[in-house]
């Protein structure tokens, strides 16, 4: 593994996001003259990271050349810098989606970064590839101008199907909170771009309410609540309207990212017509 160019990053790493196994940080590295160039840089959350976090990222690296600059962020290098291993990729601006969530986001604002979402994880799926591990921690935006890159792609799958044995939840690949039942192990269906789907609606779940659709005490009944549960119908009040509606989570609801795109641009475009159920789903 080479060294990083111009022998280090500063050790003053401003930190965007973290996982428990990886940490997405903006650094800055010396140019030409006095200029300095900002890059994202994923290090290993742990000081002496596991073969399977290298691995990850020799992986994410590796796909640099299908991945495109205008829906993803691109890895640049992979290099060893001050002894850590790290995977340094493209800088497009902006900031994770997960620091804005946390409470219910502005209609317009959603729709805006979910039209985004949509249409970069379609651009994904277009190139042959499953990303595995859609959550807000793997998207990048720019609240300023709507811009939304993918990042994250470490367990990303050139298959096109692939099936998942069944493991211990703490041993799956994949952030629990959005993971689709197939990808447990625990069902009889393969994994697929729908995988990706089933997460993209746990995510706009999350920026239309400000909560997750699940709360479980420990893993395995957060695996029950994606294997067997429906979550409650996101509800936030609306001037004149005291109660609206996002659609069931079910199997009508991720066939195709085309069809709930195309309502979030109705939507936008015309918000006194917004349908009370977004996403396709049939009602109760």
């Amino acid at each position: 593994m080479p060294h990083s160019r111009n022998g280090v990053y500063p050790n003053k790493y401003q930190v965007l996001s973290e996982d428990g196994e990886r940490v997405l940080c903006r650094a800055w590295s010396l140019g030409n003259g006095d200029t300095r160039e900002s890059a994202l840089v994923i290090l290993p959350a742990a000081e002496r990271p596991s073969r399977l976090s290298l691995d990850r990222l020799t992986h994410e690296f590796g796909l640099k050349d299908e991945l495109d600059e205008a829906w993803a962020v691109r890895p640049r290098e992979l290099v060893r810098d001050s002894g850590r291993a790290m995977l340094v990729l493209e800088d497009p601006g902006g900031e994770p989606l997960d620091p804005l969530l946390g409470a219910p986001m502005a209609v317009g604002h959603l729709l805006r970064l979910a039209i985004g979402i949509a249409v970069a994880l379609g651009k994904l799926h277009e190139r042959g590839l499953v990303h595995k591990d859609i959550n807000p921690t793997n998207i990048l935006v720019n609240s300023a101008t709507g811009e939304v890159r993918l990042t994250g792609f470490g367990i990303a799958s050139r298959l096109s199907r692939e099936r998942q044995a069944i493991e211990p939840p703490e041993a799956l690949a994949g952030t629990l909170a959005y993971m689709a039942p197939e990808q447990t192990g625990r069902m009889n269906r393969s994994i697929d771009s729908r995988s990706d789907l089933y997460a993209l609606g746990v995510t706009f779940y999350q920026m239309l309410t400000g909560v997750l659709p699940f709360a479980a005490a420990d893993p395995m009944e957060l695996v029950h609540c994606h294997l067997a549960r429906r979550p409650v119908a996101a509800r936030r009040p609306r001037e004149g309207d005291p109660k609206r509606r996002l659609g069931d989570h079910h199997e009508t609801a991720r066939q195709d990212f085309r069809g709930p795109l195309s309502d979030r641009r109705r939507a936008r475009e015309r918000p006194s017509e917004m349908p009370d159920r977004m996403g396709g789903a049939a009602a109760d």
